[in-house]
């Protein structure tokens, strides 16, 4: 659920004095808007939870809370069918969020410079969101990916003027992105115009007042989300000034039906319109360039592998699925295709050739058939053997039959006595195109290790030798 309710909690003063009811027509966020905005979320409950030497799944207490604060231009839209932007350019401020699970306690992570300026998208896609100063590491994406979009709340305004008694549904679209429920399954919220004068510290505000039972798939699995809350629209401009929603959250087990736990929602929004320039990361230079389609470099994904002494950087739609021992294997979104990176032994990172000869041996321990080398083993080296500035690189390429046609790409490359081999899995049309054959290359092109010798193993000889650990 990702409804924030305004950080300063509003105190509902009745309008005593006369005053003049002129029409008020709520005013949504269009491009070139920008504001700074603030808000907190929190999480009370139990989840059901299986601890580390449990047996058994457990009710464990839960609370969580997380507060940001960001300044946000709305950038034009392209496609955007229903009045609501699509896309918008943010630099946060201010991150800070914690959790207790049972007794543990965990402290969100620190978002580097990157992750701070971000364009995001309404909605979910493998190129949002994205940062316009590097790559940004999963855990970044995920959160990112799962924070309030502020436009999307143009789905909760009617069109026309405002007047006590008004009555509609806010937009499902919308919803289901403001409530984090993609897909939104069932549900939505009917919104009501409750007071054309609502006092807040003396500025009159328009307050309209939502509820409704959601239900849909989220960062927690499926749920359950009943929920109340008003927004506020400032009277002088129809723009909305914050946003409040209370509720309880049921997350159910995977058939949907047995309850994993429950937990009380509270959040609060504060937005706050600002005229340009907003700040120098917001100038418009910067949001025309945010305005354009990423590029692969910028929906590229860091990763940093510390038991190996790595980092990467790799295409978004290849998934980290499995990390074991030495060897990172990745998956192409819902294809089937296969990426795997092996990290080697200082000094031991097989020759093109020498990998040939496994590979050819695990391919006929697999069963593959018709076995043909589309390109035999070529490598490249620079330097002296046993210098640090040595480099080594080779590649070879096959298909085989099992189960239709695959294409196999395989890469050799070594620094110094540091080395890694990767082999990218294609089948069926994607084989025949060869389409994502040099993936691999793009990522030991960027690939950087970060000591010059294999932690992993210097580990593995300590503990065999009883030595001290290093």
């Amino acid at each position: 659920m990702r409804f924030f309710r305004a950080t300063t909690i509003l105190t509902a003063l009745a309008w005593h004095g006369e005053r003049l009811q002129a029409q008020t027509t709520a005013a949504p966020f269009t491009a070139n808007d920008a504001y700074s905005a603030e808000s907190t979320e929190l999480l009370d409950g139990t989840i059901d939870f299986k601890k580390p030497g449990d047996d058994q799944v457990k009710a464990q207490p839960l609370h969580y809370v997380r507060k940001i604060r960001y300044l946000e231009r709305v950038l034009a839209s392209k496609t955007a069918d229903d009045e609501i932007p699509e896309r918008v350019l943010r630099t946060i401020e201010k991150y800070d969020s914690k959790r207790k699970l049972g007794d543990s306690d965990q402290v969100g992570f620190e978002l580097r410079d990157p992750a701070r300026h971000v364009v995001l998208h309404r909605g979910e896609a493998f190129s949002k969101p994205f940062s316009l100063k590097g790559p940004l590491k999963q855990e970044e994406i995920h959160v990112l990916s799962h924070l309030v979009f502020v436009p999307a709340l143009n789905g909760l305004l009617p069109k026309g003027p405002l007047a006590v008694g008004a009555k509609w549904t806010a937009n499902r679209r919308a919803v289901a992105q403001l409530a984090g429920l993609v897909p939104l399954d069932s549900g939505n919220l009917d919104c009501e115009v409750s007071n054309l004068n609502f006092d807040f510290h003396g500025k009159p505000l328009v307050q309209i007042k939502f509820a409704g039972l959601l239900k849909g798939e989220s960062e927690d699995g499926w749920v359950g989300d009943d929920v109340t809350g008003s927004l506020y629209l400032d009277r002088d401009n129809g723009k909305i000034h914050s946003l409040t929603v209370e509720g309880l959250r049921t997350l159910y087990d995977r058939d949907r039906k047995t309850v994993a736990g429950r937990l009380t929602l509270k959040y609060e929004l504060a937005v706050r319109m600002q005229a340009p320039p907003v700040s120098a990361d917001l100038a418009d230079d910067i949001a025309g360039e945010a305005a354009k389609d990423p590029t692969p470099e910028q929906t590229a994904v860091l990763y940093e592998f510390p038991p190996c002494a790595v980092k990467l950087v790799h295409p978004r739609p290849w998934l980290l699925d499995a990390v074991n021992r030495t060897t990172l294997t990745f998956m192409y979104g819902k294809e089937g295709h296969q990426l795997t990176i092996n990290f080697h032994e200082d000094d031991k990172t097989p020759t093109a050739k020498e990998y040939q000869q496994e590979v050819e041996q695990n391919l006929r321990r697999e069963k593959f058939q018709n076995i043909k080398w589309k390109s035999e083993p070529r490598e490249q080296e620079r330097g002296a053997r046993g210098a640090a500035d040595y480099e080594r690189a080779g590649v070879f390429q096959a298909t085989a039959e099992k189960d239709g046609h695959w294409l196999m790409t395989y890469w050799v490359k070594q620094v110094g006595k540091r080395g890694v081999t990767a082999a990218v899995f294609l089948h069926s049309q994607a084989a025949l195109d060869g389409t994502l054959a040099n993936d691999a290359k793009t990522i030991l092109k960027n690939l950087e290790f970060t000591g010059d010798r294999n932690p992993f193993f210097v580990k593995a000889a300590a503990e065999k030798g009883g030595g001290e650990k290093k």
